[in-house]
Order: structure tokens, then sequence, then C-alpha cells
């Protein structure tokens, strides 16, 4: 079993999805916070910390090269 590392205790960590929704949103509000993007969402927020997906179809479209993040 693979545990979590605690990468940011106490610290409040923002789950960005991909949605259309996201668009409309000031996401300037996330700078100096932690981010976590799924999917596509890292498009729209390049300053996220993690990526996070979980389906290879996803992976070989897409394969993010300008990522600097964990992912």
């Amino acid at each position: 079993m693979w545990a979590v590392p605690r990468d940011w205790p106490c610290e409040t960590v923002f789950i960005l999805g991909g949605g259309p929704s996201v668009l409309s949103q000031d996401l300037s509000l996330l700078t100096g916070r932690r981010v976590i993007a799924i999917n596509s969402a890292w498009h729209t927020y390049r300053k996220a910390d993690v990526l996070f997906f979980a389906d290879a179809r996803w992976w070989n479209e897409y394969k993010p090269k300008a990522f600097d993040g964990l992912i």
C-alpha cells in the first residue's frame, strides 16, 4: 500500500476541476495557495502543484510536457 505523504501539513489545498464553470472563477485568488489540478484543469491554472489523472486514455491523449509540478 502507498501512503500519501504529508507535504503540506496545516495548509488548505484547493482541488481544481476541469469543467467549463471554472473559467468564470477568479483563479488569481489561488496565487500562493496549494492547488491540485484534475486532468486538463492544469491548462486553466498552470501554477498547480499537482496534476492528478486516473485514466490512461487521458494521459495518452494529452501527456502534458510543460507541467512543472508533481504528476
